[in-house]
């Protein structure tokens, strides 16, 4: 197990736009969250999972700034071998779970196996009640100090406030054992993608692929979509979560047969009838590489993409952040406005351009790999303003160029 004092690091990256900051994974030491990102509601702690390749653990930062990276070493050998790791908290505990293997109290770095179970593919909580959810199969719910009590339901469940939903395809709510679906309500959208309650009610709130529905118990009451609201990136909802102010965030993403591989393309805010909308025009992440979105209780909207950690720039950022002087990438482009081609000079290493228009589509992809100089055709591009992104080593950077 290991600590890393972040506020004794100088670099961090930004982008054009300075609402972002970008913390490497490199310089933190905080893993790259493929199989699990996820704020402790207790301790305001954020943690990743990742059980493939080298490095592999369990991490979490702390408000004051401090990574503890669990190791191989501490979880067990060859511990990626059972799968993937979910993690899951009560008030008193951290625990995490592996797919093929079963649940573990993390016990400050001494893990202890609680529960020998297989297929467990998520752990939620509804207060100190823990849901080990498993492919196609019945739930378990710990209620400590007792050992995990296998349900009447199975697949994914929800809970709040003893209100419980599963999602067997189609939403249902579940009351005194029996199942009631959500599928014949007029306001519920069919095909949930994403599920989240809010926070200061017990709402319902269920991304699909052409908006939101808004349900509390058996019965969906509203619909949030790119028709009754203003500048929704699309219909299709990723990602639900909720700010500490109860503000409703979303993920957007084109979606795939295979999960993993969604093409994400836009975080928003609802304010109102309104969505403040983050994307490829004013963001640095590299899309692509997209792994979540996460808000902690102070209202810190924290992103995960790639081998980068960003934070977006508020009043509400930990004392640490301030703390950190910026290491400001630059790059030159000329000529501006262009025809036929433009070069491109950067301080760090590039290693990716791709260019979008002002609508967020992609125009053009370049792949280049550790070059900090290079020139790109635009001699194809109907006249007009592009934003140009060049992928470095810590993070995004952007430009306008003019095409004539």
């Amino acid at each position: 197990m290991r600590s890393y004092a972040l506020i004794l690091l100088s670099i961090l990256s930004t982008s054009a736009n300075a609402q972002w900051l970008t913390l490497p994974n490199a310089q933190t030491g905080f893993l790259k969250p493929i199989d699990e990102f996820k704020i402790n509601p207790y301790t305001n702690e954020l943690w990743s999972a990742k059980s493939y390749g080298m490095g592999d653990g369990i991490t979490k930062l702390n408000e004051n700034g401090i990574v503890t990276h669990y190791s191989e070493a501490t979880l067990g050998n060859q511990f990626w071998i059972y799968g993937d790791i979910k993690i899951g908290f009560t008030s008193n505990n951290v625990y995490y779970s592996r797919e093929q293997d079963g649940l573990y109290n993390l016990n400050n770095g001494n893990p202890n196996l609680i529960f020998g179970l297989q297929d467990i593919f998520n752990l939620r909580n509804d207060s100190d009640t823990l849901y080990i959810n498993r492919f196609a199969q019945f739930t378990y719910t710990l209620v400590e100090p007792n050992l995990p009590n296998l349900e009447s339901y199975y697949s994914d469940v929800v809970s709040k406030n003893g209100l419980k939903f599963v999602n067997l395809g189609q939403i249902n709510f579940i009351e005194n054992s029996g199942f009631t679906s959500l599928i014949n309500d007029s306001y519920y959208l069919n095909n949930p993608y994403s599920i989240q309650f809010k926070k200061q009610t017990d709402s319902l709130y269920i991304g699909f692929e052409n908006g939101l529905s808004v349900c509390y118990k058996d019965q969906c009451y509203d619909t949030i979509t790119p028709y009754n609201t203003i500048n929704m990136p699309s219909g299709k909802i990723a990602e639900i979560e909720f700010d500490k102010d109860d503000n409703l965030w979303c993920a957007f993403a084109d979606f795939s047969p295979t999960p993993q591989i969604d093409s994400y393309h836009a975080l928003a805010k609802l304010e109102g009838n309104t969505w403040q909308v983050y994307d490829t025009t004013n963001t640095p992440f590299n899309w692509d590489a997209y792994l979540g979105m996460e808000i902690d209780t102070l209202g810190n909207v924290w992103v995960a993409t790639g081998n980068n950690l960003h934070v977006l720039q508020s009043n509400s950022n930990p004392a640490w952040l301030n703390t950190i002087e910026p290491e400001k990438e630059t790059f030159n482009i000329y000529p501006n406005p262009a025809t036929d081609y433009v070069n491109v000079n950067c301080s760090q290493n590039i290693n990716g351009i791709q260019l979008f228009d002002l609508t967020g589509k992609k125009m053009a992809n370049y792949s280049i790999s550790n070059i900090k100089h290079t020139k790109i055709n635009t001699a194809y591009l109907p006249k007009g303003i592009y934003i140009i992104e060049l992928l470095t080593n810590t993070g995004v950077l952007k430009q306008k160029i003019v095409v004539e």
